[in-house]
């Protein structure tokens, strides 16, 4: 079911179970309506979104989840879209959610995907404890306090990538890390998410940055510019993240590159130590007739005395040229 809150500086109003005659209910200027619907009340968005006179663009865009942030300005209301990403979820892939917002005068619309949207539960708290700005101000401060709540998810999201390189740094410089090739890829997939999010959406806010600042709008070209140095921090790190994981990919290949050429070291080192072993023992292993270290007392003890002599010697001179 859809909600509706009603409010202002004095007093608050919330309708868990709002149906659309409330939601066509006009309220005073003074105070705020914000209606929030899932996009599984397509009937209801359907029906608010005619009476407001919501394009039919705008309304297809509400149920395109797949839709890269976008920001459209019409005649009588703003149109936002953007992703909201729960980074405190235990899903690693960090599931994105589609979120519209319509401010039309005094009334904010939003319809998002998720049903657990915290962004919002937080802002309800707000608003029934009037705590912070939300309740002494209009729907416009709402539809930035939005838009800047699910931006700091996005920066939870980063600070958390930060923490999961530093730890893969740290286990690949101490080298306990025996293959991070994988764990690589998977951070590079969700820096990728990320970024196909959060680069549009900065265009997106720039354009209501300079909206807000070359005309009459309620909309405050301050407040968005704090929204757009949020989301300039974030692709910066995004961006010194690529870096980083390319240098700790270089360094796991250097160091198994390392490690591949100690074993081949050691493996050289064995096969020339037994190279004039192999010799001695072909050639006293041949069945000549007279051969007289054969017939010899001391032969055999001698023959020993020679394999382990020539190789003292030659583990003493690798040794002495620093060789392993």
């Amino acid at each position: 079911m859809a909600e509706i809150i009603i409010y202002n500086k004095d007093e608050s109003e919330f309708h868990k179970k709002a149906d659309i005659e409330l939601a066509k209910k006009v309220v005073p200027e003074t105070k705020v309506k914000w209606i929030i619907a899932g996009l599984d009340e397509y009937r209801f968005i359907k029906e608010i979104s005619d009476y407001y006179g919501i394009h039919h663009l705008s309304i297809e865009d509400f149920f395109n989840t797949s839709h890269l942030p976008k920001f459209e300005i019409f005649e009588d209301y703003y149109f936002l879209s953007l992703k909201f990403i729960d980074y405190k979820s235990v899903n690693p892939d960090y599931k994105l959610y589609h979120t519209s917002l319509i401010l039309r005068g005094n009334t904010l619309l939003c319809f998002t995907e998720s049903t657990t949207n915290h962004v919002l539960e937080d802002i309800k708290t707000r608003i029934e404890e009037s705590i912070g700005y939300v309740r002494t101000k209009g729907s416009d401060y709402l539809f930035y306090r939005i838009i800047d709540l699910m931006v700091d998810q996005y920066i939870g999201a980063v600070s958390t990538i930060r923490g999961t390189i530093d730890e893969l740094e740290d286990s690949t410089v101490e080298g306990e890390t025996s293959d991070i090739t994988h764990e690589i890829l998977e951070i590079k997939r969700k820096i990728s998410s990320l970024r196909r999010i959060v680069e549009p959406l900065r265009e997106e806010i720039i354009r209501v940055k300079n909206n807000a600042a070359e005309s009459e709008s309620s909309l405050s070209s301050t407040y968005f510019q704090d929204i757009l140095d949020h989301l300039n921090s974030c692709i910066f790190s995004l961006e010194s993240f690529r870096d980083i994981l390319t240098d700790l990919m270089e360094l796991r290949l250097a160091q198994v590159s390392q490690s591949m050429n100690q074993v081949m070291k050691t493996l050289t080192v064995v096969s020339t130590i037994f190279i004039p072993l192999t010799f001695l023992a072909g050639v006293y292993g041949m069945n000549f007739a007279r051969m007289p270290e054969l017939g010899w007392k001391w032969g055999y003890p001698l023959f020993w005395v020679l394999i382990i002599g020539v190789s003292l010697i030659m583990l003493l001179y690798m040794r002495t040229k620093k060789w392993f």
